[in-house]
């Protein structure tokens, strides 16, 4: 199992283009996590505030199990001291104090209506509607471009009218034993879509105002190349 605190200890660049380019655009209304592990109150940082509620969907009863802990931790005072630089970046971008920032994110996280989604998201049905899907790192268990496809459709029938899919995807550069090892836990498939497979797959699942980008980020060695969609 990947060490996912470890791994958010560093604020890295990949981690504050996934703020900026991902979550920044979330606005209000009913936001699904998709395949959120234990670490989807990290990324909640981004959006939690704007968000009308949460909904957390993930296949493993322990990670939502965790990740619940995670929030009822989460104080002004626990999240200064847990994620200082991420809500430093983000009090930047926002132009507000960091403390206030930290005690609207608290309220946040105590006020908001939030629930625990246990389901595969590539068989099960997602609920909804909601105003946004969000997937960081989560799709990428597809393991070929009929079975991103279909993920993709039950992702779409769970929005409303005017939602939207926003998430980000990283390709590895090669199957080392760590890939290995995520794909033999069902973390991540050999498949390895590119970015233009990922639009066609998009396409193929019935949206129509389709966004790809990539960017590359050499502190995640062997996943340097990060894909970022934006689908409505």
């Amino acid at each position: 199992m990947p060490d996912y605190f470890t791994y958010l200890a560093e604020f890295t660049a990949y981690k504050r283009h996934v703020f900026r380019e991902v979550l920044a655009p979330i606005g209000g209304g009913d936001v699904l996590d998709l395949g959120c592990g234990p670490v989807g109150h990290y990324w909640a940082l981004g959006y939690i505030t704007r968000a009308a509620s949460l909904t957390y969907a993930d296949r493993s009863p322990t990670y939502l199990a965790d990740l619940a802990a995670q929030i009822d931790a989460c104080t002004p005072a626990w999240l200064l001291e847990q994620f200082a630089l991420p809500l430093a970046f983000l009090a930047a971008e926002r132009g507000v104090p960091m403390a206030a920032l930290a005690q609207d994110l608290a309220a946040a996280f105590a006020e908001k209506p939030m629930r625990s989604l246990p389901c595969d998201f590539t068989t099960d049905d997602l609920g909804g509607p909601y105003d946004a899907i969000l997937s960081v790192e989560g799709i990428s268990c597809a393991h070929d471009g009929a079975h991103l496809v279909a993920i993709a459709q039950r992702m779409r029938a769970a929005l409303r009218p005017d939602g939207a899919c926003l998430g980000v995807w990283l390709r590895f550069g090669h199957r080392d034993a760590y890939v290995q090892s995520l794909i033999a836990q069902g973390l991540e498939s050999a498949y390895n879509p590119s970015p233009e497979e990922m639009r066609e797959a998009f396409a193929a699942a019935g949206f129509a105002d389709i966004t790809v980008t990539t960017a590359t980020f050499p502190e995640n060695g062997n996943y340097a190349e990060a894909v970022c969609y934006h689908v409505r």
